[in-house]
């Protein structure tokens, strides 16, 4: 049952959602309930005294007909077990112990080696040397970057940054670049002068 509310007499004090208590409600009701020797009802509803709880079916047993189900039925606590499951939710997750890791564990956690320009993840060529030789001969024969495209069956920009990032790895390589692609604003890849992309 989600619901413990402290009464008293027939006036409801606190309710806590035992699904997701609050701990400034439960520090109150067990302030409440041990000074004023007060009990509580668990149920699946907040006020047991307007609730429309779960009825069996109508027949003509004056005992069975129309009599709350019994899981639906309120269940009654004394003060000393309403202390008890109170103290129990305030030490809730206070219980849990430090995970202890195995010490080969600890022994293989190594930092990563830092990246070099060699060993930095990249995004790999979808073109082979081969074809970007073929592009360059096209290149250089003055044809445009759409039609390179068309000839080598693929998407022209790809053509273009496979040789962008070609040449990148390459020194002093801005002019190439500019004469390649056309393009004077390198990739954030490409170093300059004062060790800052162009970007």
């Amino acid at each position: 049952m989600r619901y413990l509310t402290i009464y008293d007499k027939t006036s409801p004090i606190i309710c806590i959602d035992l699904h997701k208590p609050k701990r400034k409600d439960i520090i109150d009701s067990i302030y409440y309930s041990d000074k004023y020797d007060l009990d509580g009802f668990q149920s699946n509803y907040k006020n047991i005294y307007t609730a429309q709880f779960k009825r069996t079916a109508e027949s003509s047993d004056a005992v069975t007909s129309q009599q709350i189900a019994w899981w639906d039925v309120p269940k009654r606590l004394s003060t000393q077990e309403v202390l008890i499951l109170l103290e129990s939710l305030l030490q809730r997750g206070q219980d849990k112990k430090k995970r202890k890791m195995n010490p080969t564990s600890l022994a293989n956690l190594r930092p990563p080696k830092p990246f070099t320009s060699k060993s930095r993840p990249s995004k790999p060529r979808k073109l082979t040397d081969e074809q970007l030789d073929r592009a360059l001969e096209l290149r250089s024969h003055g044809c445009s970057w759409r039609m390179v495209g068309e000839l080598m069956k693929c998407n022209f920009q790809t053509v273009r940054s496979s040789l962008r990032r070609m040449d990148e790895q390459k020194p002093n390589s801005y002019q190439n670049i500019v004469q390649l692609t056309g393009d004077e604003t390198p990739s954030s890849y490409h170093p300059t002068f004062e060790g800052r992309s162009l970007r």
